[in-house]
């Protein structure tokens, strides 16, 4: 009876050391991923590593089939731009790999290993790498052998011809006609053809690695050619072609500026604009080119793409001043003959004004007739202008302004002199004053308790009044306190 009991008790010690030792082997203490790292190179040249390649592990047993179920392992990792690739959690097994990428002929690691004569019927043996529990293994360089690949014995040429302003494929001119290249491929010159055929048709040229291109206008009057375009020929290709307008120089100067613009900070901003329409439909004006005109007596130039020309409405020419009203100048095809390159002056003339004001809606000046002698833009009739008041305070029944006067351009004194004092301010009024600019005023005036004396004072700047430009804008003077300073000054 003793025996049966502690047999019974040794079968259950048994059977629990059995338990345990498989969670060993299978549990949390027993098998564990490991990780496997490597680099694919060039074969003949292992300093430099093969980007975007693929390498697939794969169970020695599924070695020739796509069975899943036949391995562990059947993954697949891509390298990086160092040629570098990692398998993280794989599990023990014994594994190959395959990788392969562009350019490069497919390749097996380890690298299968025949019998002792395949002539006879021997079967190739595919090596294996064992991979263990928890094992880290460095693959280190796999290396990749480039394909040679013969040149064919021609390849189609394809150019999208972009115009390098808009960015957009050049397509037809501005009447609906089709635009036309020469183009030369290797010394092989081609008939001047449509661009929309260069785009979707191309011609056939004898492959090489390199192909030289020129590219040119068909009558020179559109684009500059471009002849330094070098292609890959090995190949058939669609290359993109950006090519510069023919450009016309324009040479912009300023005339007759007010001293009182000369030494502030202004400046005339340029903006070369493809006008919106005019119904409001569609896009807005498009800005093409821009220049700022720092110093008024410099001669500035800029430079418009002749190509804008061709639309509808034309080019226009937005000259933005501080204190003045946008001028815009409409450029057409009859105002320029489009593709003759040429340089053109343009005078901006701040004291010669439109016959037609357009400083209202910011309309559209005449188009400047380039063919003519007078080349002129007229700002003075674009003045933004407010009303200005003087007002003199602390004033006595009977004192008197005998004199008053301001440095901005104005249209006139409304209030007339000598201006007596009721024991009330007096307000001196100036009718349409330029704004946006620093201001002076000189007043004399006669006082009954301190005499006769002048009052003088600058850097008073004059703003426009956006929202009610009618709404006149106040300097409130205090004669006392004027006289004061002066009096303290004088000693």
């Amino acid at each position: 009876m003793n025996l049966r009991f502690w047999g019974g008790w040794f079968l259950a010690i048994a059977g629990i050391s059995i338990l345990l030792t498989m969670g060993c082997e299978k549990g949390a203490l027993g098998v564990k991923p490991a990780t496997i790292v490597g680099q694919v190179v060039d074969k003949d040249n292992p300093s430099i590593p093969v980007a975007n390649a693929v390498v697939r592990m794969i169970s020695k047993e599924a070695v020739g089939t796509s069975e899943l179920v036949q391995g562990n392992n059947f993954v697949s990792a891509v390298t990086g731009v160092d040629g570098k690739f990692v398998f993280e959690s794989v599990q023990a097994d014994n594994v190959v790999f395959e990788y392969s990428a562009p350019g490069y002929a497919s390749m097996i690691y380890p690298k299968p290993s025949s019998g002792d004569d395949e002539s006879e019927g021997s079967t190739a043996e595919i090596e294996f790498v064992s991979v263990r529990s928890g094992a880290f293994l460095d693959l280190r360089m796999l290396p990749l052998q480039k394909i040679s690949n013969p040149l064919p014995a021609t390849v189609n040429v394809k150019l999208d011809l972009v115009d390098a302003t808009t960015k957009q494929s050049i397509i037809a001119d501005i009447n609906g006609n089709p635009i036309k290249f020469f183009v030369s491929l290797n010394g092989k010159n081609f008939d001047a053809m449509e661009a929309a055929l260069w785009r979707a048709n191309g011609e056939n040229v004898s492959a090489s690695a390199e192909i030289k291109a020129v590219v040119r206008h068909e009558d020179g009057s559109l684009y500059i050619a471009k002849d330094d375009i070098t292609i890959n020929g090995s190949n058939d290709v669609f290359q993109r072609v950006e090519l510069e307008p023919v450009t016309y120089q324009l040479s912009l100067r300023c005339l007759n500026v007010p001293d009182y613009m000369t030494g502030s900070s202004a400046v005339v901003n340029l903006f070369a604009e493809i006008p919106a329409n005019a119904d409001g439909t569609g896009k807005p004006a498009q800005i093409i080119k821009s220049g700022v005109m720092n110093t008024f007596g410099d001669m500035y130039v800029l430079a418009l793409p002749g190509l804008a020309l061709q639309n509808a409405t034309g080019m226009d020419l937005r000259i933005q001043v501080r204190g003045y009203y946008d001028e815009i100048i409409r450029f057409t095809n009859n105002s320029l003959g489009m593709g003759s390159r040429g340089n053109y002056r343009l005078d901006i003339d701040f004291l010669a004004e439109d016959s037609s004001p357009d400083n209202v809606n910011n309309g559209v000046s005449p188009v400047i007739p380039f063919n003519s002698p007078e080349q002129i833009v007229r700002l003075y009739d674009n003045m933004k202008t407010r009303d200005v008041h003087l007002v003199v305070t602390n004033t006595n029944n009977g004192d008197q302004i005998t004199n008053a006067s301001i440095s901005l351009p104005n249209s006139g004194r409304q209030t007339l002199l000598p201006a007596s004092s009721n024991g009330g301010p007096i307000t001196i009024e100036f009718n349409d004053v330029a704004v946006g600019y620093s201001m002076a005023y000189s007043i004399a005036i006669q006082t009954v308790a301190s005499g006769t004396f002048s009052i003088y004072k600058s850097g008073l700047t004059v703003n426009p009044d956006v929202s009610s430009p009618s709404r006149p804008l106040e300097f409130t003077i205090n004669w006392f306190d004027e006289y004061q300073k002066l009096k303290s000054a004088a000693n």
